[in-house]
């Protein structure tokens, strides 16, 4: 900072206590602010706003190798693409396989043949509402 701008204001020598004074009314504001916090609103309780279009963006480390969920092998594509993909089934907060786009599920007793009931009403980001062809058509 150079000399002459240290001999005005409140950073020059012997003002102090009138430095001090100028900076007390943006400190109260400062705390005045700090204590607010917007009241929290979820997205279910305003079903009345439907937010279509925009941009979402996510500062990631690296780009994402792949949003393909089949070929999926690094954190940075996974992490994308759970924000983009819902599974026939999820892992819940204790890792144990929980609901997502089934409903129920049951294995066949040789363990080949899964079968998955969907739950109804799932729609896509259009509105058309999730298939079994939809989803056999995602995993082949």
């Amino acid at each position: 900072m150079q000399p002459s701008r240290l001999r005005h204001g409140c950073l020059r020598r012997g003002g102090g206590k009138r430095g001090l004074l100028a900076l007390f009314p943006l400190a109260v504001l400062l705390l005045t602010l700090s204590g607010v916090e917007p009241s929290p609103v979820t997205a279910q309780e305003r079903k009345d706003v439907v937010v279509t279009g925009g941009i979402y963006r996510r500062p990631l480390g690296h780009d994402p190798q792949t949003l393909d969920p089949a070929r999926i092998s690094d954190i940075y594509s996974f992490s994308v693409s759970q924000q983009i993909f819902d599974g026939l089934v999820q892992f819940d907060h204790t890792l144990m396989v929980a609901p997502a786009l089934a409903e129920f599920w049951k294995a066949s007793r040789d363990g080949l043949t899964w079968t998955f009931t969907l739950r109804k009403g799932v729609r896509f980001h259009n509105g058309r509402e999730v298939t079994a062809e939809d989803v056999v058509y995602s995993l082949t």
